[in-house]
């Protein structure tokens, strides 16, 4: 081996795990699949609230990620369900931020 090339006990397994993501990667075949939202409106409320929501059940059925593997499947059902009620099980609200970093003074970097 030549010097400096060590297969130490550190380089070894982190060598393993790179081999074994890159053979997932490779491996990886990606497959095409459409999911189908919703702007749901409760017409009851004098306030016109506004929810976006994603379609998880047809008629009480679960729907699978890859339901809908084209557009064209997609589309079909989207004119079977459209101006038809819809039940909103559960609602999630996500909050998250976003970081606006100022201007950098890359001379005071080094000192």
């Amino acid at each position: 081996m030549l010097k400096g090339l060590s297969a130490g006990r550190v380089q070894t397994p982190a060598l393993r795990l790179i081999v074994e993501r890159e053979k997932e990667i490779t491996a990886f075949q990606p497959k095409e699949f459409w999911e189908i939202e919703a702007i749901f409106q409760n017409q009851l409320q004098k306030k016109q609230n506004k929810i976006r929501g994603l379609l998880i059940q047809i008629n009480g059925k679960d729907i699978d990620k890859f339901a809908f593997p084209d557009k064209k499947s997609a589309d079909q059902i989207v004119t079977e369900i459209k101006n038809k009620t819809a039940l909103i099980k559960k609602i999630e609200k996500d909050n998250y931020f976003i970081v606006i970093l100022g201007k950098i003074n890359i001379k005071n970097i080094n000192q």
